[in-house]
Order: C-alpha cells, then structure tokens, then sequence
C-alpha cells in the first residue's frame, strides 16, 4: 500500500539551513510589505493631487466662461459713460 505524500515529506524546521531561509524571507516580506506601503502611500498622495487639479481645472473654467460676460459689461459701462 502507497503512502500518503504529505506522510513521506518530513522536514527539520530546527535544522541551520531551515532557520537562514525563514530568516531570508521574513526580511524579504519585510521589505515587500515596505513597498506596498509605500506605494499605498504614493498613490494616495497622486489621488490628492488629482482631486485638487480637476477642482483648479474646473474653477478655472468656470472663471474663463465667464469673462465674455464680464467684457460685454464693461463695454456697456464705458459706452454709457461716453454718452
């Protein structure tokens, strides 16, 4: 009768060389989860940026569809006061 695979696999978790690879990838998810903290942060940061920039653009906008308004105005006034 065949035995199980997971049964036939043992491993020595204690032995030097198990111990140096853990350490290994614990640091290397340190640094992994650094960057995608940095990134989060980054991203979040550019998300910022860009609500502030479509509020400036759209502002913008609205003062320049303006502006031919105002000119016809003040054409209005200095002809008014040419008069």
């Amino acid at each position: 009768m065949k035995k199980n695979s997971k049964e036939r696999m043992k491993y020595n978790y204690s032995s030097n060389e198990a111990q140096k690879l853990f350490e290994e990838f614990t640091l290397l998810l340190g640094e992994i989860t650094s960057n995608v903290e940095e990134r989060e942060k980054r991203l979040a940061y550019l998300e910022d940026e860009l609500i502030k920039y479509s509020r400036l653009k759209y502002l913008l906008r609205m003062i320049f569809a303006k502006i031919p308004q105002y000119v016809s105005k003040f054409k209005d006034k200095i002809k008014q006061k040419k008069r």
